[in-house]
């Protein structure tokens, strides 16, 4: 297991987020690291997810990918857009911070 330090309001986020995903999923973790775990990989993946178009097969097939090979297929996304131009910018940033 690796360690992550997170600043008290991310923690308290994390944590008032913990009855959203009870009521979604219908059941609870054991343990707050379980809950960062869970909002972690949904995070990775809405990132890995959002540059891309709005093709349900392709991010499938995408997130199916990065889970066999991540560096890879991050590697592989990222130049794609850098070579396109294709960078949402501030906007992108803006969705992923405050």
């Amino acid at each position: 297991m690796v360690s992550v330090e997170v600043s008290e309001e991310v923690y308290k986020r994390l944590m008032a987020l913990k009855r959203i995903v009870d009521v979604v999923l219908g059941e609870t973790f054991k343990d707050d690291s379980e809950y960062a775990e869970f909002v972690l990989l949904a995070g990775i993946e809405k990132m890995l997810v959002d540059p891309l178009p709005d093709d349900e097969l392709l991010r499938k097939t995408i997130v199916a990918m990065f889970r066999e090979n991540p560096e890879f297929v991050a590697e592989f996304i990222a130049r794609t857009i850098e070579g396109n131009g294709a960078r949402r910018g501030d906007e992108a940033r803006d969705s992923y911070t405050t």
